[in-house]
């Protein structure tokens, strides 16, 4: 099966980092405004791209504090497809140095490698890559917005 795979480093400390992929009021700032999440296993997160009416709905499967971070997409509609539906996004969160985190990112169990397979790859890229990591290091992250905003 196909799947995104990725590493970043983040000039932060390791548990910043996982602040930024647990908690509502931090993955709002780098990924969608029109987020809902709660950094508790089993909870589930809604994340909204309007107006194209593109959502995920990813329940929390595994959580290590300043560690490991796995959401399973239980429904959604990226892209105007259900894709995502049955994926994993891990996140592998590791320590390099005091304030230097190393992030190794997956996003697997993608049936084929398809239109939206090749636009969330480097969706994946910019939000991760230059959203989370302008967040992270000069707390203004670059989320989701719409033309219309």
């Amino acid at each position: 099966m196909p799947e995104i795979t990725a590493t970043f480093t983040y000039r932060v400390p390791a548990h910043t980092v996982y602040e930024a992929l647990t908690e509502e009021q931090h993955l709002k700032n780098w990924w969608t405004p029109d987020a809902q999440a709660e950094p508790k296993l089993r909870s589930e997160a809604r994340f909204e791209f309007n107006p194209y009416g593109d959502y995920c709905v990813m329940k929390l499967i595994q959580l290590r504090l300043d560690k490991k971070v796995v959401w399973y997409c239980r429904d959604s509609r990226m892209l105007k497809t259900p894709e995502w539906i049955g994926t994993h996004i891990t996140f592998e969160i590791g320590a390099k140095k005091p304030n230097e985190t190393l992030v190794a990112f997956s996003h697997d169990g993608w049936k084929a490698v398809t239109a939206c397979f090749k636009e969330c790859t480097g969706g994946w890229q910019y939000f991760l890559g230059e959203s989370l990591k302008a967040y992270l290091e000069t707390g203004k992250g670059k989320p989701f917005t719409s033309s219309s905003d």
